[in-house]
């Protein structure tokens, strides 16, 4: 019985298995509809879901603000254009503050 629930997620004939293994390693989700995406190298940090229309940043799952979804911070310089808020370690923050540091 064990060994049948571990053969339908792992099954190596099953497509539909096999992709979901792909995707648990080489995708991403939408953090506002779950929506899976494959995620190609080299590509844009910024994403927007084709399913929700939601924009975020495909690092760190955080949220870009424009007049669709507005800013919830009170203090943002940024609540005209389009922006995200990444915590710290969240790699586009770092290479954004680095680009900027130059």
């Amino acid at each position: 019985e064990e060994y049948g629930e571990w053969l339908i997620s792992n099954d190596p004939d099953s497509e539909e298995a096999q992709m979901q293994r792909y995707l648990a390693t080489a995708g991403m989700s939408c953090p506002q509809c779950n929506a899976i995406y494959e995620y190609r190298p080299g590509g844009c940090e910024h994403f927007k879901c084709s399913a929700c229309k939601s924009d975020f940043c495909r690092i760190c799952s955080g949220f870009f603000y424009d007049q669709n979804r507005p800013c919830p911070s009170l203090t943002c310089n940024l609540k005209q254009s389009l922006h995200a808020h990444c915590p710290p370690n969240c790699f586009r923050e770092i290479r954004d503050f680095c680009e900027i540091d130059k």
